[in-house]
């Protein structure tokens, strides 16, 4: 009788016939964590759930998702039968949402992955055809292959700036901007947003994420947007949000047409944090967006994308904005990080919160109608319409609950405790106009390796 192999498990206690993922025994953790919180990640807010009850497991959420996008894919199809194009409208990005969703926690590319991201393609031509000012899907050409990315038109006199906007390592293009959510239309911008290396289109044509090839993508998009008539390749800006403002802050490093980066959702600390503090997705996830055979072969791509060596050639404004908890981009690394540039940049600190930062309260909210978008568009507009050149300074926000980057009311030091000694209590205000403190705040929080180095991946 042939021997069972059908729980061979790559490990010295079953064999190496079964290639296992990594962290694959935090397993059951993430399945209760999906279970009890209703969410894929981001646990830590208080949102209720984002997945169907029926979910109960990791595995389950693409089927459900998907059957979902189907339904809402049909209600759109009835409202567009019954002459009713804006609800089909709202129906149809709805639709492409959740098919989008669904497919990325699909770690490979298969025929389930396939369906729902021709879903997600599908419904968003749908919902572009009905949409007004233009939604234009177009290719960009990219080291002998192409991206697939959307031009949002803004109805404005040529030409006019243009932000090139990055999907966070979770989405796709289809789910930025939303209904009614263009942020850089309502301010007089065009919006080109892109499937970069590893994301959506890319992924199926296995075009794969390396360590620097993302910001070689941006340029490829400013290449093609910079050409266009309706854009003032004068006045080109970088949005991305999440992981995508580790691109955003590595293209600007990369490309000097760049004149504005805003990046919230601050990522762009040492990849040890997402790896091994936050949840064992993310090193599931990154092995399918590089293509990494091992996590050996993984970790030397994450280490290749440290920004360390980047950053202090960044000459743009940069805006970036982080939670005070959030547990991928500590608070004493990200100001460690932004003190290694010298340029015109800004740091929102978003007091008790996590990734996922507001400033109202952003309970029962999409990722694309955070508010915090609106906030990081109105920063863009204004130094993308300034002359270069014309600000200067580091600027530092602390900003507590009911606060926003417009609040003059409260001048609260960072870390919050400082706010009781009399260093604090002299500190306060430091985020008043000219923004420049005697010392950086980074050196003032305790000793860091003198390398400047937070760990590394194991």
């Amino acid at each position: 009788m042939g021997e069972d192999r059908s729980l061979a498990a790559s490990t010295s206690e079953w064999g190496a016939e079964l290639r296992r993922p990594p962290r694959e025994n935090d397993r059951w953790v993430l399945d209760w964590l999906v279970q009890t919180t209703g969410r894929v990640y981001h646990f830590q807010k208080a949102n209720g759930r984002t997945l169907p009850a029926t979910v109960r497991t990791h595995a389950m959420i693409s089927k459900h998702l998907g059957l979902a996008a189907g339904k809402a894919e049909m209600l759109a199809k009835d409202a567009m039968e019954a002459g009713a194009a804006e609800t089909a409208k709202h129906h149809f990005f709805t639709a492409s949402n959740t098919y989008a969703a669904a497919q990325h926690v699909i770690f490979e590319t298969n025929e389930e992955k396939q369906f729902l991201h021709e879903g997600a393609m599908r419904c968003y031509a749908a919902y572009a055809s009905l949409t007004s000012p233009e939604i234009r899907h177009v290719l960009i050409p990219f080291e002998g292959t192409s991206l697939g990315a959307y031009l949002h038109l803004a109805d404005v006199p040529s030409p006019a700036p243009c932000v090139v906007a990055l999907p966070g390592c979770d989405m796709t293009k289809e789910m930025y901007p939303g209904p009614g959510a263009n942020h850089a239309a309502q301010r007089g911008m065009h919006m080109l947003v892109l499937d970069g290396p590893g994301q959506g289109e890319a992924n199926l044509r296995d075009l794969k994420l390396t360590s620097t090839n993302y910001a070689r993508a941006v340029s490829a998009a400013i290449d093609v947007v910079s050409r266009l008539p309706e854009v003032d390749e004068r006045r080109i800006g970088v949005y991305g949000m999440s992981f995508s403002s580790q691109w955003a802050m590595a293209a600007a490093a990369h490309d000097d047409r760049i004149r504005a980066a805003a990046a919230p959702l601050f990522s762009g600390c040492d990849k040890y944090y997402l790896m091994n503090v936050e949840g064992p997705r993310w090193r599931w996830l990154f092995m399918y967006l590089t293509g990494a055979a091992s996590e050996d072969e993984l970790n030397e791509i994450m280490r290749g994308m440290r920004l360390d060596d980047l950053l202090p050639g960044v000459r743009c404004p940069c805006l970036w904005a982080v939670g005070e908890y959030d547990a991928r981009s500590p608070v004493r690394e990200v100001l460690r990080l932004f003190d290694l540039m010298t340029n015109d940049r800004e740091l929102w600190i978003f007091a008790d919160q996590h990734h996922q930062v507001n400033v109202a309260d952003g309970r029962g909210v999409p990722v694309w109608g955070s508010d915090i978008n609106m906030y990081s568009f109105d920063w863009l507009e204004a130094h993308l319409d300034a002359a270069p050149g014309s600000s200067s300074g580091r600027r530092i926000r602390y900003l507590q609950p009911g606060e926003g980057p417009y609040s003059r009311a409260a001048r609260t030091p960072w870390p919050w405790y400082r706010r009781f000694s009399q260093e604090g209590a002299q500190e306060e205000g430091f985020e008043e106009e000219g923004y420049e403190e005697a010392a950086p705040v980074a050196s003032k929080l305790g000793a860091l390796p003198s390398d400047g180095s937070t760990g590394a991946l194991p």
